[in-house]
């Protein structure tokens, strides 16, 4: 819906790490109008509850409800296209995402590489970004970043997929992706959940950063 921001979090089979990042934005994120998350997988275990030991690495993390209601789900090109960011765990989810829907392209990315490019995102960058948008949408003349939550937030994926070309790329590329626990051992499982919450939390704090930086 163009009054609603979606995030839509991606992983192999739907049951391990993007609901967990799913309901940990959630939580980051709740006191964000306009915002939705949800999460889909490129082989989903379709209709399969979130992982038992994936379950406790979230009340781990001091949630304490979503994740018994979780169903995995198959991700496909309407889910794709309909998302305006894309958040993979790895590199070749982010991969196969563009290949299902090509025009998500430029709002795809995995979660630990938007972390990175947010936290390389300047306030004159979105700045930037939030005073074209408002000039080119006649809704906006009053106030150029007084738009809506999802304008300014849209503004602000735009900004942060802008510094790709601007910021090394890890030396290790793996460090942009999120190990793949399910079926591991549970040190795999904390390990995986040790990558994803810390990104989830840069995100949420961009996400919130965007929106005083718009209100400013």
């Amino acid at each position: 819906m163009e009054s609603q921001f979606t995030v839509l979090m991606v992983c192999t089979g739907n049951v391990c790490r993007s609901p967990l990042a799913e309901l940990l934005l959630k939580e980051h994120c709740s006191d964000v109008q306009s915002l939705t998350v949800h999460s889909a997988g490129i082989r989903a275990l379709t209709d399969a509850p979130m992982d038992a030991t994936s379950q406790l690495m979230a009340q781990s993390l001091g949630l304490e409800s979503g994740f018994q209601e979780h169903r995995g789900r198959q991700l496909n090109a309407t889910i794709a296209e309909s998302s305006d960011l894309i958040l993979t765990m790895t590199r070749s989810q982010r991969r196969a995402v563009v290949e299902l829907a090509p025009r998500t392209t430029k709002r795809v990315f995995t979660l630990r590489e938007f972390a990175r490019l947010a936290a390389a995102t300047t306030d004159s960058d979105l700045r930037g970004e939030l005073d074209s948008t408002s000039s080119t949408d006649s809704t906006n003349t009053a106030n150029p970043t007084n738009g809506t939550t999802a304008e300014r937030l849209r503004a602000g994926i735009r900004a942060a997929a802008l510094t790709r070309s601007d910021i090394d790329a890890p030396m290790n590329p793996g460090d942009d992706d999120v190990v793949d626990p399910y079926r591991e051992s549970t040190e795999i499982y904390e390990e995986s959940t040790q990558q994803l919450a810390p990104a989830v939390s840069s995100v949420s704090q961009y996400f919130h950063r965007v929106l005083e930086v718009a209100a400013s």
